[in-house]
């Protein structure tokens, strides 16, 4: 199946989450959910101007102190990546949401998951999870997106 057909009318219902929070930023934590966020546009409300990588915030040093920063990630498995950027932000006096689209349920059941649970899309079993990735590089790549080769799925 199509991500188009399977995960397209969940994608928009949970970027409304973020955006009803009403971030001064969103944080897409890898260039995949960049991409993500592009080759849906026309399906969500995006507000170009308050998206940001953790980059920008590092050179630029920018006073965030008490702006609300919605980190966003595409899929999640363990969780490392969102709690080093949420210990970054909150370092910097931000209020900080996480947000996963995709949650590997195993690692929160098998106490593997690191940090405070996101607010989460879909939470999905192991294989589930690894069909969901592997439908979204399609995805991608039929977008004109090239193959993300830091989640290759075999």
């Amino acid at each position: 199946m199509h991500w188009e057909e399977k995960y397209s009318k969940n994608f928009k219902e949970f970027f409304a989450k973020i955006i009803t929070w009403n971030p001064d930023y969103i944080v897409p934590v890898a260039r995949k959910a960049c991409k993500l966020l592009k080759a849906n546009k026309e399906q969500i409300e995006l507000p170009t101007d308050t998206i940001f990588f953790r980059k920008y915030f590092e050179f630029c040093k920018p006073d965030i102190s008490g702006k609300k920063i919605a980190i966003f990630d595409d899929s999640v498995n363990h969780g490392t990546t969102l709690y080093e950027h949420r210990t970054f932000f909150e370092n910097l006096g931000a209020k900080v949401n996480c947000y996963a689209f995709v949650l590997r349920e195993s690692s929160i059941k098998n106490n593997l998951f690191y940090g405070p649970k996101p607010i989460i899309g879909i939470p999905f079993s192991d294989q589930e999870y690894l069909e969901y990735l592997s439908c979204q590089e399609e995805f991608l790549v039929s977008q004109g997106d090239h193959l993300d080769i830091d989640h290759l799925v075999l």
